[in-house]
């Protein structure tokens, strides 16, 4: 008797054991499948290293060919992560191939060197201006001598008129006693007449 008890036992832990181990796989299958499912739908391309200048671009020009263009890691990658992302990305290119056609990646890049045109003359535009010359000189000789960090940086965005751009200054700055990255100024840059048409100068905290 005893020995069937014992015997029905252990077959219970074998099934119990079994049927954790089957759910566990399931779940594991779900969440691939799901991933997969998602870069399916809006693939990855991923890109580590150095910032390049027109990443702020490519970011941009990534939502109108229907796919994500990440920035993962810093200036130091391993070979595995290097690897891992070269491998990633050939199965990225192998879907946008398939749906927008072989020379993607080529298109893509044309794009952003247009519109990294586009934002470089509206960020000369706005440079150029008397008060913004000013200012930028102003604040980084400040920032020198108060050992903030002196640069300030120019960014470009669209508007809803396609002749205008909003050319943003940003820089670190003192604010409540504490420095802290501000954003200074924002230029609206007329691209036809090639010239700020209004400053927003009220600073805030990015």
């Amino acid at each position: 008797m005893k020995r069937i008890v014992l015997s029905i036992i252990a077959t219970l832990m074998l099934i119990s054991f079994i049927s954790c181990k089957n759910n566990h796989s399931k779940t594991e299958v779900i969440k691939a499948v799901e991933i997969d499912s998602f870069e399916i739908l809006r693939p990855s391309y991923w890109v580590s290293g150095i910032t390049n200048p027109k990443d702020q671009q490519r970011q941009i020009v990534d939502e109108w060919y229907k796919f994500r263009y990440v920035i993962k890691g810093s200036c130091f990658i391993s070979n595995a992560d290097r690897q891992a992302a070269e491998n990633h990305n050939r199965k990225t290119d192998s879907i946008l191939s398939l749906r927008i056609g072989k020379d993607w990646k080529a298109r893509f890049e044309k794009t952003v060197d247009s519109l990294y045109a586009i934002d470089s003359l509206s960020i000369e535009i706005a440079r150029a201006d008397s008060y913004i010359m000013n200012f930028d000189t102003i604040t980084s000789k400040y920032n020198e001598e108060h050992k903030f960090y002196a640069n300030l940086r120019y960014n470009a965005y669209a508007t809803t008129n396609e002749n205008l751009r909003l050319v943003t200054v940003t820089g670190y700055g003192l604010i409540y006693n504490e420095v802290g990255r501000l954003n200074f100024l924002r230029a609206t840059v007329d691209l036809k007449k090639k010239k700020v048409i209004n400053i927003d100068k009220t600073a805030y905290i990015q």
